[in-house]
């Protein structure tokens, strides 16, 4: 049965996580995060929660609130953690899921992780290495890209190496703090699984050569705006 309030976990930019109850409403939840609402599965403790929170945080480029998911990304804004019943609606979070969640999410966005994501670099200001990535052609930088920089119709993704540092590209998410190996951007989205990273698979995802091969007659591109103008015209 719907809950018309529902006691949930609040996070907050530089809070610690608390307890408040929300009245279950689009408007209530949409207030809270300060916009549309983007809803995230966590599966902990046998059972299915959601994480709610602003579906442009990132765009917006609201405070940076807590990392997500091992580091492959980070919630950006407002958030709050509810329960999932069997028919989707959120519930209340008891006692035990309370203390869960409190736990694994205290910590703030730390120093580091601010730092690293004020050491980010124009786009267009940047010269790459072109590649091929998931069969599709992509620009690749070992530093960090900020995302507001990247011009409209372009995808810019984290990749993440190896723990050994053999300097083996393992994983593409939208933000990796820990063995961030650099920046792809792309001309097509890729598909990322729910949890929003997707493993790398050195035979078919990841190649070096240009798109077309080593051998094509074509120059690599170096720059943004050689990127653009050789594969967007071609849509």
């Amino acid at each position: 049965m719907k809950e018309a309030k529902i006691k949930v976990l609040a996070l907050l930019p530089m809070e610690p996580p608390k307890v408040v109850e929300l009245d279950y409403t689009l408007e209530a939840m949409q207030k809270f995060v300060g916009g549309n609402i983007e809803c995230l599965p966590l599966c902990d403790l046998g059972a299915e929660f959601t994480l709610v929170c602003n579906d442009e945080g990132k765009l917006l480029e609201l405070p940076p609130n807590r990392m997500l998911w091992g580091g492959a990304d980070y919630l950006a804004g407002s958030g709050f953690i509810a329960g999932t019943d069997s028919e989707g609606n959120m519930t209340s979070l008891t006692a035990e899921e309370i203390a869960y969640y409190t736990e694994k999410y205290r910590a703030f966005f730390n120093c580091a992780l601010r730092r690293a994501h004020t050491m980010t670099h124009d786009a267009m200001t940047e010269h790459y290495e072109e590649i091929t990535v998931c069969g599709k052609p992509a620009l690749f930088t070992s530093i960090r890209i900020k995302r507001d920089t990247v011009p409209e119709g372009l995808y810019a993704y984290d990749v993440r190496h190896d723990d050994e540092c053999r300097g083996i590209p393992c994983e593409i998410a939208p933000f990796i703090m820990v063995n961030q190996w650099g920046t792809i951007i792309l001309t097509e989205p890729l598909e990322l699984p729910d949890d929003g990273r997707r493993y790398i698979d050195e035979e078919t995802d990841w190649n070096y050569d240009p798109f077309g091969g080593a051998e094509k007659k074509q120059k690599p591109c170096t720059t943004v705006a050689e990127f653009m103008n050789t594969y967007m015209t071609r849509r």
